[in-house]
């Protein structure tokens, strides 16, 4: 038969897949991963990280161009020939605006994953889903971890570089007016600079466990994908950095709204994205922890109805019946026969000799007459 919606070929007495009730798939963890993938929620957060990277990217070239024409505006006041002046400041533009577009690319990868994956949550001709939007933004965010870890890592090394040779520093260097510094401020300024640099470096680290747990999610949910198995372990930590992020974000967004429009409407988009994509990673637990772990339905015993007593008696209680038990085959064991023996072969006997039985007398004829 055919769909009276989309036209497509079905079995007959089937319900289409393009039906509201129907669901996306039979797998159950399939299902729910493409039911959460193509909500609205995941669809609002997906546009508005769209708006936010390309708000992003037109006010970083935009800005760069005005960089430029502060420069060219600075450097025209001054005696400096025109013919080199103006190909020098064109290649600072183009290599600000190029260096922009490169810094940009990641962020515009991670939109592009996050419609591929909308994309392939919404089909319903298919049962399955493609897990290429997920791995594009798990290759971003391995990216961000290197080179987090790479800008901790020189972090560290600073603040062992400030701890080894800073206090020397400061205790043969001298002011304008050839003082020397003595070693209680140079100890204060090395621990002020190991404190920044240390506080640099939780803050780091906090960014490295962030996307460490989007890693590991998004790896979970690609195995969910593709096993079909349910997969109920979505990191609390990276739900509750997203609410955090979020509202940071929307804070520094309102306050920006007030002197760059434009980049606090951006910023409120991007806070609003991650609480968005907390509140689904939150409902992707909850319904797979469903899937695991069902709720057990409670068994009602039957109630008998109460028989209504004569006038003048008592009404007898009820008393429950427990279901009934089929019963079990009653096996009995059976004692073992003997083999049965052979009848014993008949011995003959000799005739035996009755005797002789006198003959009977005849009868007297002699009656009494009465």
């Amino acid at each position: 038969m055919q769909c009276p919606k989309c036209g497509r070929e079905i079995p007959y007495g089937t319900v289409c897949s393009c039906s509201a009730n129907a669901p996306l798939s039979s797998n159950p963890a399939v299902n729910v991963l493409k039911t959460i993938g193509s909500s609205p929620l995941f669809l609002t957060a997906a546009i508005l990280y769209s708006v936010s990277t390309l708000i992003t990217v037109f006010t970083s070239v935009l800005g760069n161009s005005g960089v430029s024409d502060y420069l060219w505006y600075a450097f025209s006041t001054m005696d400096i020939d025109y013919s080199m002046l103006y190909p020098m400041l064109s290649a600072l533009n183009g290599a600000s605006v190029g260096l922009t577009l490169l810094f940009s690319i990641p962020a515009i990868l991670v939109a592009v994953g996050m419609w591929l994956h909308f994309a392939t949550c919404r089909d319903r001709r298919s049962g399955n889903i493609s897990t290429a939007g997920l791995t594009i933004c798990k290759v971003i965010s391995i990216i961000f971890l290197v080179c987090y870890c790479l800008v901790a890592a020189l972090l560290l090394f600073a603040v062992i570089m400030v701890l080894a040779g800073g206090s020397a520093y400061f205790s043969y260097s001298y002011d304008l007016y050839g003082y020397g510094y003595d070693s209680g401020y140079a100890a204060g300024v090395t621990a002020g600079v190991v404190f920044v640099l240390l506080l640099c470096v939780a803050i780091f680290v906090l960014f490295i466990l962030y996307y460490v747990s989007v890693i590991r999610t998004i790896g979970k949910i690609k195995a969910a994908a593709v096993s079909g198995m349910p997969e109920n372990r979505i990191s609390r930590f990276l739900t509750a950095m997203l609410y955090i992020t979020g509202v940071l974000s929307g804070i520094s967004g309102l306050v920006a709204l007030f002197s760059a429009p434009v980049n606090g409407l951006a910023t409120l988009a991007s806070a609003v994205c991650s609480i968005l994509i907390a509140v689904c990673l939150g409902r992707l637990r909850q319904q797979m922890t469903i899937l695991l772990y069902p709720p057990v339905q409670p068994v009602y015993m039957p109630v008998q109805p109460v028989q209504e007593a004569a006038p003048g008696e008592y009404a007898q209680p009820v008393v429950p019946t427990a279901p009934a038990v089929p019963a079990q085959p009653v096996v009995t064991a059976q004692e073992p026969t003997a083999p049965e023996q052979p009848a014993p072969a008949p011995v003959p006997q000799e005739p035996q000799s009755t005797p002789e039985q006198p003959a009977a007398e005849p009868a007297s004829e002699e009656k009494t007459e009465e």
